[in-house]
């Protein structure tokens, strides 16, 4: 239909229905198809006279392009920034509040996935200014979600559980949020899941964080869309990764890449290897894991995103140390401090400390630069109110603690962040922690 109204110079029509051409590839994940369709649609506007419906449908085709550029070339794609100037333009003249509010969500999300966290909070603030004034159950799930795991990558594990917990009990409603996924691409009821599993695995609750995150993906399973499922089979892979769970990682990292791969998501493609390679990681076979990792993380810098990107330094860099390759562990390791740093990307800093400590002990036996390393890392965790990473920082000074024959030491160390737990002993750390308190009581 759109090549008709299209021969017939009927470009207003004609736009109309490339535009729903566009929406139908997007849900079939047929992206490049979808971008060929609103490229057309965007042709055909741009011979339009200036006019409030001309505006309103040139934004409707930007926000999806935008979306469909990101879905199929990686979020932080160069082609995403000049779409989202010119929606900037459109909007301070002849926008609808729900349109403004599309395009700023549109801007965080290409921010935020750029590493540009400062910046996010601003912008995710906005929002929700914006959401409240629409009085929309969807647009106040795609705020908070904003909110949320932007709290959550500057090391706000509180400010995210609550967040994300406060969309999914007050503004939860499946119609509305199928609505809005058919415009960012994925499902806030299951993002918000996904970051409320993160968070609770933070807060030292690391079993309601595995039902959380076997939740988010049984629903993104039912909702058949391949991208969506990509995006919480990474959150899964993460988690189990934090948890120390190898097999479950790879798995899960495994099924994210095979989808991406042939539906061509780059961005969840790469993310994919990883957790491939973490998961390997995490059953000791360290040295099988470094060409996943390696190649993940550089098929991940190719898309241009730089979200995360301390975290996954830090696990190479974990992995290097292991194999006894130092100097790409070092090299690893201060690159994601730095990165932290520079784009306030928090989540990870403890574990990078703690993980330089670990590196000074295996290179050079440094136990007063390790110690130093394993302080900054407990500290850093109590501020961030993370359970999980002061229980491995804690873990790691009790062992050296316990080298040096200071057991009581190691025991007041380690004691009172085991004590903390009311859940979860059975996953690898709290196993390992029970297991250094017994050695150091009787030793």
């Amino acid at each position: 239909v759109a090549h008709h109204f299209t021969e017939a110079g009927v470009a207003e029509k004609a736009a109309g229905y490339w535009l729903k051409a566009g929406l139908r590839s997007r849900d079939k994940s047929a992206n490049i198809e979808a971008i060929g369709h609103l490229t057309k649609g965007l042709a055909l506007v741009d011979t339009l006279g200036e006019s409030f419906d001309r505006d309103s449908r040139e934004l409707e085709l930007l926000n999806l392009l935008a979306a469909a550029y990101q879905s199929a070339r990686g979020y932080s794609a160069a082609e995403v920034s000049p779409i989202f100037e010119r929606a900037r333009e459109l909007c301070r003249r002849s926008a609808r509040p729900e349109q403004m509010f599309m395009m700023m969500w549109g801007n965080w999300a290409f921010r935020i996935v750029s590493g540009e966290f400062r910046l996010c909070t601003d912008l995710a603030a906005e929002l929700m200014k914006v959401a409240q004034d629409l009085n929309d159950r969807g647009s106040m799930m795609e705020a908070l979600y904003a909110q949320g795991a932007t709290q959550f990558y500057r090391g706000d594990f509180a400010g995210a559980y609550e967040a994300c917990s406060k969309a999914v009990d007050e503004f939860d409603d499946p119609e509305r949020t199928k609505a809005w996924a058919a415009l960012t691409h994925h499902n806030s009821s299951i993002m918000h899941r996904c970051y409320i599993a993160m968070s609770l695995w933070h807060l030292g609750y690391p079993e309601q964080a595995e039902r959380v995150i076997r939740e988010a993906v049984e629903m993104a399973r039912a909702q058949d869309q391949p991208f969506g499922l990509c995006i919480a089979l990474h959150q899964e892979g993460w988690l189990y990764s934090d948890c120390g769970y190898g097999v479950e990682g790879q798995t899960a990292g495994r099924e994210e890449f095979e989808i991406a791969s042939k539906h061509g998501f780059p961005m969840w493609q790469a993310t994919g290897q990883f957790w491939i390679g973490a998961g390997l990681l995490r059953q000791g076979l360290a040295g099988e894991a470094l060409p996943s990792l390696r190649q993940g993380l550089e098929s991940y810098r190719a898309t241009g995103s730089a979200i995360s990107l301390s975290h996954y330094l830090s696990i190479l860099g974990e992995a290097c140390t292991q194999a006894g390759k130092f100097d790409e562990a070092r090299q690893a390791i201060e690159e994601g401090i730095a990165v932290a740093i520079k784009n306030d990307e928090r989540y990870q800093e403890a574990e990078l400390h703690r993980l330089k400590g670990e590196l000074h002990l295996a290179e050079t036996n440094d136990l007063t630069a390790a110690e130093e390393c394993f302080h900054t890392a407990i500290q850093t965790a109590r501020r961030q109110r993370s359970k999980a990473r002061e229980l491995r920082a804690a873990m790691s000074l009790a062992r050296l603690c316990q080298r040096q024959g200071r057991h009581a030491e190691a025991h007041a160390v380690l004691a009172p962040v085991y004590a903390a737990y009311t859940e979860g002993f059975t996953i690898p750390d709290l196993v390992e922690s029970r297991a250094l308190l017994e050695q150091a009581m009787n030793s």
